[in-house]
C-alpha cells in the first residue's frame, strides 16, 4: 500500500515535480512533512548525490521518502 502511494502519479513528489519545483526543495518538504525538520546539510547532499546517481528525479524522490518513512527516526516520531 505505501509503495503504491509512493509511485501514485498524484502524489506530493510528482505535483511538486510537475510544477517544476526543484528537486532539493522536494527534498525539503519531504524532511518536513515527514520528520517535522528541516534536512541536514549532509542529508540535502546524499539526496543530490542520490537524484544524479538515478538521473530520474521522480524514482530518485520516491527512493528517498521511502527511505524517510523506514527511518528510526520517523518511527520514532509516528
Amino acid at each position: 500500500m505505501i509503495h503504491a502511494k509512493l509511485r501514485s502519479p498524484d502524489n506530493r513528489v510528482h505535483a511538486r515535480l510537475k510544477a517544476n519545483i526543484p528537486p532539493p526543495e522536494i527534498v525539503e518538504e519531504l524532511y518536513l512533512a515527514s520528520l517535522s525538520r528541516p534536512p541536514a546539510p549532509a542529508e540535502l547532499e546524499t539526496a543530490a548525490n542520490h537524484i544524479a546517481k538515478v538521473g530520474d528525479p521522480a524514482r530518485a524522490l520516491e527512493d528517498l521518502h521511502w527511505a524517510i518513512l523506514n527511518s528510526k527516526e520517523f518511527l520514532f516520531r509516528h
